[in-house]
């Protein structure tokens, strides 16, 4: 992969974090959501990390490094996380019971994304980042 490619791939995901992040944390998207695969826009990023341009670009790179777990396979079309809607109210019982479901889902997939979390910062430490 050449700098040309690299860059191409991080602005594609790059797009799709600005997307993302209108989705409250803590959340796990479906895999198929990445404009490319895990491996190429780690790729990317371990190719970019030793020539980006300042630090803002650096802390940017090894952010959407880290956050590439929270993407998995087989999450399904819709986001899984603790998400509350304009709508919801803190006091009716069907915004609590749907807040319960959510958060149940999540547990589900909190594990998984931590770990990969976890192992996505290790590998940038032991590259130097």
């Amino acid at each position: 992969m050449d700098i040309a490619r690299a860059q191409q791939i991080i602005n594609a995901y790059g797009a799709t974090l600005t997307a993302v992040a209108k989705i409250p944390q803590p959340h796990v998207i479906d895999l198929r959501e990445l404009p490319f695969s895990k491996s190429e826009i780690k790729q990317a990023i371990r190719l970019l990390l030793p020539v980006a341009p300042n630090p803002q670009v650096l802390k940017s790179l090894v952010f959407g490094y880290v956050s590439l777990a929270d993407w998995q396979e087989g999450v399904g079309p819709e986001p899984i996380g603790i998400m509350l809607s304009d709508s919801d109210s803190p006091t009716d019982p069907e915004t609590l019971k749907r807040i319960a479901a959510r958060g149940s889902a999540w547990q589900k997939w909190r594990p998984k994304v931590n770990a990969e979390s976890v192992a996505l910062a290790s590998e940038l430490k032991m590259l130097g980042f």
